[in-house]
């Protein structure tokens, strides 16, 4: 079994990269169809690392809570290290979820182009992001990231 930084990490690998699967200790994330009108994602949470195997429940957006949670499916069981893996996956949905909406907030005000930003920390802490001109070369931003929420951007 790898530890539990290694895995959380992988959640991040998974989720930057937009993955359809990505294996946890004993269970896997699977990425589901997206709907025609759907703005987040879904993810089935399955027994087994493996191979395709029953369906535990899914981590979608619930809006009420503006984040990821998990809808178990009923008679299902759970002990500690899925529990924390569930918990984990779906702070790590939100958090790349709001990274991606700040991405779009930065880009309408900034401009158009591909924008990147690596925060230093889970929603709060300066960012980093480079903005394509037209011509083919890049401007560097900083800011201060606020539960998702860009401030204080200075071109650098």
């Amino acid at each position: 079994m790898k530890d539990s930084k290694t895995i959380y990490e992988s959640f991040s690998f998974g989720l930057q990269r937009n993955l359809p699967y990505i294996p946890g200790s004993y269970i896997a994330f699977r990425r589901m169809p997206s709907l025609e009108t759907g703005k987040t994602k879904v993810w089935s949470v399955q027994e087994g690392v493996t191979e395709n195997r029953g369906s535990l429940g899914y981590i979608k957006w619930f809006g009420r809570w503006r984040k990821y949670a998990f809808q178990p499916n009923p008679n299902t069981t759970f002990e500690e290290v899925c529990l924390r893996e569930i918990a984990e996956f779906g702070a790590k949905a939100t958090h790349f979820h709001r990274l991606l909406n700040a991405q779009a907030k930065a880009r309408a005000k900034h401009g158009d182009g591909p924008i990147d930003l690596w925060p230093k920390d889970l929603l709060t802490g300066p960012v980093e992001f480079y903005r394509s001109e037209p011509n083919g070369t890049q401007k560097r931003f900083k800011a201060d990231m606020v539960d998702g929420e860009l401030t204080n951007v200075v071109q650098i």
